[in-house]
C-alpha cells in the first residue's frame, strides 16, 4: 500500500476497512480474519477494533493468539498489514470490516 506524503489517519483507516471487507467476503463460514503487523513479527493478532487519531495515527485493538489484550498505535507511514484467514476462535466468526463500515458512513469520535 503506497501512502501519499500528505496521507491522513482517516485516509488510512478507510483503506484498511475496505481491504478487510474484501478479504472477509471470501472467508469460509468457520474462518475469521487475523492480522500480522509487519513490525510485530509472526504472531497473528485478532482485531476487535480499529480507529484513528488525525492527523497521522492509526490504532489497532484486540487480542493475541494467547488471549492477551493489546493496543497498537502506529503512524500511517509505518502501517504494513498481512491479512490472514484463521479458524474462528469461538462462536460466530467476527467480520470486523463490515462492523467498521458504520464508522465510514457516519464518522464520529476517533477511537
Amino acid at each position: 500500500m503506497t501512502t501519499p506524503a500528505n496521507a491522513s489517519a482517516q485516509w488510512m483507516f478507510e483503506r484498511i476497512v475496505r481491504t478487510l471487507q474484501g478479504f472477509e467476503a471470501g472467508l469460509a463460514s468457520d474462518e475469521e480474519i487475523g492480522l500480522r503487523l509487519a513490525a510485530f513479527g509472526d504472531e497473528v493478532l485478532f482485531i476487535s477494533d480499529i480507529g484513528f487519531w488525525e492527523p497521522d495515527l492509526v490504532k489497532f485493538v484486540g487480542v493475541t493468539g494467547a488471549g492477551e489484550r493489546f493496543e497498537i498505535i502506529q503512524h500511517v507511514a509505518q502501517v504494513g498489514l498481512m491479512v490472514v484467514a484463521r479458524r474462528k476462535v469461538s462462536g460466530t466468526p467476527r467480520r470486523i470490516g463490515f462492523i467498521l463500515d458504520d464508522m465510514l458512513k457516519k464518522p464520529g469520535e476517533p477511537v
